[in-house]
């Protein structure tokens, strides 16, 4: 599971997608939650995402903290039994 929060802009999906794109991650299932107006920082995007065995996940992981980063976004990455207990999906 990939969580970003932070201000909405144009591309944002986009750009994100293509670096989970770039290591054959496939997205299984996106939701997103704008709460925009006077607290933009509480946007919310969460990837569902499939990695492959042979990803290189330390270089994956650098890349999503890089493009987070370059879009002003906070960045978790968390395995989906973490993700759910901590949410209680």
């Amino acid at each position: 599971m990939i969580t970003t929060k932070g201000p909405d802009r144009k591309g944002l999906v986009a750009a994100v997608s293509a670096a989970i794109a770039r290591y054959g991650v496939n997205i299984t299932n996106l939701q997103a939650v704008f709460k925009g107006g006077a607290e933009p920082g509480r946007n919310i995007m969460i990837y569902e995402v499939d990695i492959p065995a042979d990803t290189d996940q330390k270089a994956f992981c650098c890349e999503l903290r890089e493009t987070a980063e370059s879009l002003d976004l906070n960045i978790s990455i968390q395995h989906r039994n973490i993700f759910e207990t901590i949410n209680r999906i």
